[in-house]
């Protein structure tokens, strides 16, 4: 579960021209709540994830830029929770591991927002997106998507913080470059196999 705008950093990556849609995709997924049905909503609790995300893929519809936004960030997610997130967890030296890795993920994604003007206007074009514009899209967030962009896109304008010491702008960088890369594949490919360092 990268940041926000790690998410945007990565869409940028796969789609550098991509539409106001598929940026919104990009990070609806995170917009469900409790974590227990967001749990449910990223397919963390399926047994074969990689095999839920291509059944996701294969049911989606040509030219829905809002549902291929959302499955990039699930398909994200994947690739950070096996790397990124494991490294984390397993290195780290006590009880209470979630608190400090949010701490870590909202430094990084403030430092994107406030020293890379393109994520920022990317993040203004997500904000100004309007519910109408995803209502009939294949994916559905279950979620009021729209008040929860806007409510994160406020904390951006306000808070500037970082960098991460963990996850650093190179390694976010290269998060990004590598899960643009690795969806190419998976896409051409149901046996790429997925792998990326961790932090």
């Amino acid at each position: 579960m990268p940041s926000l705008s790690i998410h945007l950093l990565a869409g940028r990556e796969l789609r550098p021209n991509g539409s106001q849609l598929f940026f919104t995709g990009c990070i609806a997924p995170d917009a469900v709540s409790p974590w227990q049905k967001k749990e449910h909503a990223h397919l963390r609790d399926r047994a074969d994830r990689n095999g839920a995300l291509r059944e996701f893929a294969d049911s989606l519809p040509d030219g829905d830029d809002y549902a291929n936004g959302a499955l990039f960030h699930l398909f994200c997610d994947y690739i950070w929770d096996n790397s990124a997130l494991r490294g984390y967890k397993e290195s780290f030296c006590g009880d209470d591991w979630f608190h400090p890795y949010r701490s870590e993920i909202h430094k990084a994604s403030s430092y994107i927002f406030n020293h890379d003007p393109g994520i920022a206007k990317i993040w203004a074009e997500v904000n100004a997106c309007q519910k109408e514009a995803f209502e009939h899209s294949a994916y559905r967030a279950d979620a009021d998507v729209k008040a929860f962009i806007s409510e994160r896109y406020r904390w951006k304008l306000e808070n500037d913080l970082g960098p991460s010491e963990v996850f650093t702008p190179e390694y976010v960088r290269e998060f990004a470059k590598y899960a643009a890369y690795a969806f190419t594949m998976w896409q051409k490919d149901k046996n790429f196999s997925i792998f990326f360092r961790r932090a």
